[in-house]
C-alpha cells in the first residue's frame, strides 16, 4: 500500500491535541474533495493547520492543471488560485517570527511535499505561476 501522508506534529499535549487530532484527521482524507471538507470545517479554528491544507489543495490543481488544455486547464488555474489564496489569507492570521511557528505540521499530504517552513512568501513563491 502507497503511503500518500506523512506527519510531522510538534509535540501533541494539552492546547496542541486539538491540532494533533485535525493533523491525524487530514491524513486519513483520501481526496481532494474531503481534504477541501476539512479545510472549510477548521479555517476558523485551526488556520495555522487550514493555511497548510489551502496549500496542498492549491498544488494538486494546479499539477490538474498541468495536464489540461483551453477551459478545463482555466477552471484547474481557478480552483488552484482559490485555494493559493485562502492559504495566504489564513497564514496572515498566524504567529510566524520564529522557526517553530514556520515548520510545517505535514511533510506530505495527499501526495504533496510541502516545504519545511511555510509562510506566505513561500505560498507565493512555489505558486508563483497562479500570482497569488
Amino acid at each position: 500500500m502507497e503511503t500518500l501522508c506523512q506527519v510531522v506534529v510538534p509535540g501533541a499535549a494539552g492546547s496542541e491535541s486539538m491540532e494533533h487530532e485535525i493533523v491525524l484527521r487530514a491524513l486519513q482524507c483520501s481526496d481532494v474533495f474531503v481534504l477541501a471538507g476539512l479545510l472549510d470545517e477548521v479555517r476558523h479554528s485551526a488556520p495555522r493547520i487550514a493555511a497548510e491544507i489551502g496549500y496542498v489543495l492549491a498544488r494538486r490543481y494546479q499539477a490538474h492543471a498541468a495536464l489540461a488544455h483551453g477551459e478545463e486547464r482555466r477552471r484547474w488555474l481557478s480552483r488552484a488560485y482559490e485555494y493559493g489564496s485562502e492559504s495566504i489569507r489564513l497564514l496572515d492570521h498566524c504567529s510566524l517570527d520564529t522557526l517553530e511557528e514556520c515548520a510545517t505540521r505535514f511533510a506530505v499530504l495527499l501526495g504533496v511535499a510541502l516545504p519545511s517552513y511555510i509562510h506566505q512568501e513561500v505560498v507565493r513563491d512555489r505558486l508563483r505561476e497562479l500570482e497569488v
